[in-house]
């Protein structure tokens, strides 16, 4: 019985290793451009028009960010191992396994960068600042928060249907906004950590694939 023509996707259709492939690669790519200037801008002081956005957000009535605060918490790397069971309960060993390895990853090179930039505090660069909770004293160069989320929402798109993946935006937005109502990041700061984790979560995401394919 001869074989059966092959069958290819339709017009403007791609096949899903493509798809995730150009996904990754376009994700990266405007991540790291963010990141670099993000940090070049930062090396130097504040952005123009950084100061407004913040006391713009800052600003916000203190009820918001006491609702931010459990979002904000899913950035924190206490609750990371947490957060890697559920999605080995959901899924499987290698979900947990890529959730772990890119918020820790990303949360170490946030560290490494604060280190390097140096950039204080809000209220070590404005007056004026509005502190909501428990403000950490040192560099604030990038959100660790934001890296750590971005990070597990890159990790964990693959455990969800494509069409609801563009919601996981969501997660370190609201960190970032979070960490800025509350006094702790600047928008400069913000904008470093999500493109940290989000090149962080892509990373692992390809390593985790490629050992997948390979075993």
């Amino acid at each position: 019985m001869p074989d059966a023509p092959a069958t290819s996707p339709p017009d403007g259709a791609e096949e899903p290793d493509h798809l995730a492939a150009r996904t990754r690669l376009g994700l990266a790519v405007g991540a790291a451009v963010a990141l670099l200037v993000s940090w070049l801008v930062a090396v130097g002081g504040l952005a123009a028009g950084e100061e407004a956005a913040f006391e713009a957000v800052n600003g916000l009535p203190g009820w918001v960010s006491s609702a931010l605060w459990p979002v904000v918490q899913l950035g924190s790397i206490l609750l990371l191992p947490a957060i890697a069971l559920v999605a080995v309960l959901l899924a499987d060993g290698r979900a947990g396994a890529r959730v772990a390895a890119a918020g820790i990853s990303a949360w170490v090179l946030a560290e490494l960068g604060k280190a390097i930039v140096d950039r204080g505090r809000p209220a070590a660069i404005l007056d004026g600042v509005h502190l909501h909770g428990d403000v950490s004293s040192g560099p604030g160069f990038p959100s660790g928060h934001t890296a750590v989320a971005a990070a597990v929402a890159v990790a964990v798109a693959p455990l969800l249907p494509a069409r609801w993946r563009p919601l996981l935006v969501l997660l370190p937005l609201l960190v970032g906004l979070g960490r800025m109502t509350s006094g702790a990041h600047l928008p400069l700061d913000v904008v470093a950590g999500a493109s940290i984790g989000a090149i962080t979560g892509v990373a692992v995401d390809a390593i985790v694939s490629r050992m997948g394919r390979t075993t």
